[in-house]
């Protein structure tokens, strides 16, 4: 038995509590190489091969009774790898606009949370003999960075087989009883109230410390600090299960050539991007362009040479994109100062925190569980944005070149829309899921950041 991390449980007190928030990694194959195409026998082969590397993967989550605010990782002794293994074949002309129906049904469907949390989808039929495979990841179970630690490790930069995984040894323990998981949590309480004790103690002397700069950060005019609720806009009506999908790629060389006329990064190009879209998106509804969004930032905490591949390490950003600002390259100027400022701000904000508030908060009972999770994820923010810096080389499974990689993120409370970027050779591919009481043409919004993109590329251009 495992107790789950507080960051973890949160996405799945949300899950059970009406939001749908398992993740899309959609792995695109060309099998021309080889000349056959995969199997799902082949694919089976090669997912119980590498389960030793992910235990996760053969891990269900279950709920000490007394104790459902923080629950277990626990060993499925029933665990079936048939249950988690399907396929379909696209119908004719298999583009890409078949495949993101296909991803919007799966990122609609729920995962089963008596099983291990997460299945595989092989589908055939796309044109040019290409195949994919969708996997559906709960977010519980990991996020951006531990899928591609995960994507790196059971992958080669060249034609052949990968690293041999360990041997699978795998001995499940027998499903734990009641009694046995509340007693668990029993033994963990003077944790919890040591958990308890370090951040009220952290809060206060934090507070203490930093009140000025923070103060002088929250003066600046352009820095956005309301972590509390937005504006309305039409990002945010309610809305329920369905998704949609829609996955697009802008060319990474105009990217850096953007970033280095600026001398911003890569992630706030991308903002700038996004912004234009929406600003684009926002004239053509004819809404007023008179409220700068907001986007909610997913950033990872630890150093790139962690070795992480499950559980979450985010922390949220939340960063006005300008929408206001009609002229791209001030707007992209302007993302790049508030961006700075909001890390800063982040910084000062942590600084000397010892303890996890969602550890604190889940180990104290699932009402407080529950109110932490929709906290957290509630809408500070008019949409959630992220950026993934994948390999920069083709990657390969055996003799199967992987062409393309798209991923899909989660999107909850009233927030509608998610753009999760992920870098892959020389694109920056990019996954759009939307509720469609938000948009229900998300590969038109696609367009409109390709169309942003050029925009700021001429905009650039003499700078």
């Amino acid at each position: 038995m495992e107790r789950m991390s507080g960051e973890d449980a949160t996405f799945i007190h949300l899950e059970r509590h009406g939001e749908v928030c398992h993740t899309l990694k959609v792995v695109v194959l060309d099998p021309s190489e080889r000349g056959a195409p995969v199997g799902l026998d082949e694919l089976r082969a090669v997912l119980q091969e590498f389960l030793p590397l992910y235990p996760r993967a053969r891990q269900r989550v279950v709920f000490a009774p007394g104790f459902r605010g923080l629950p277990f990782w626990v060993d499925d002794p029933a665990f079936d790898l048939d249950l988690h293994v399907s396929e379909r074949v696209l119908p004719a002309p298999g583009g890409r606009r078949e495949l993101d129906e296909v991803c919007s049904w799966l990122a609609s469907s729920r995962l089963d949370l008596t099983r291990p949390l997460w299945d595989a989808t092989l589908v055939h039929g796309l044109e040019g003999g290409e195949q994919a495979v969708v996997f559906r990841v709960h977010h519980a179970v990991t996020d951006g960075m531990g899928v591609v630690r995960l994507l790196d490790r059971v992958t080669t930069d060249r034609p052949g087989p990968p690293e041999p995984p360990p041997v699978d040894r795998w001995d499940p323990s027998p499903l734990p009883s009641g009694s046995e998981l509340t007693k668990a949590a029993i033994r963990g309480l003077p944790h919890t109230f040591g958990l308890a004790r370090d951040l009220l103690s952290d809060e206060w002397h934090h507070r203490r410390a930093i009140a000025a700069e923070l103060k002088a950060f929250r003066e600046r005019d352009d820095l956005y600090t309301n972590t509390l609720s937005v504006p309305y806009t039409w990002l945010n009506p309610r809305f329920g299960s369905r998704r949609l999908c829609a996955t697009g790629s802008l060319p990474l060389a105009e990217f850096r050539q953007v970033k280095e006329a600026a001398g911003t990064t890569m992630s706030n190009v991308l903002m700038a991007v996004l912004a234009g879209a929406l600003r684009a998106e926002s004239e053509e509804r004819g809404r007023d362009l008179d409220v700068d969004l907001v986007a909610g930032l997913g950033m990872a905490v630890e150093g790139s040479g962690s070795g992480r591949m499950w559980g979450n390490s985010l922390t949220n950003l939340f960063v006005s994109l300008h929408t206001t600002e009609p002229d791209p390259l001030e707007r992209l100027r302007k993302i790049d100062r508030s961006f700075s400022d909001t890390v800063a701000l982040k910084r000062a904000a942590t600084a000397g925190r010892s303890a996890n508030a969602a550890d604190v908060g889940t180990r104290l009972g699932p009402t407080l569980a529950k109110l932490l999770a929709y906290h957290v994820a509630r809408s500070a923010a008019h949409l959630s944005a992220g950026s993934v810096p994948g390999p920069a080389t083709v990657r390969w499974v055996g003799g199967v070149r992987i062409s393309d990689f798209y991923s899909f993120a989660v999107v909850v409370v009233n927030a509608g829309m998610n753009v999760t970027s992920y870098r892959y050779g020389n694109s920056m591919n990019v996954g759009v899921l939307v509720a469609p009481e938000v948009h229900r043409r998300p590969d038109v919004f696609v367009a409109r950041m390709v169309e942003s993109m050029e925009e700021l590329g001429k905009a650039t251009a003499g700078v």
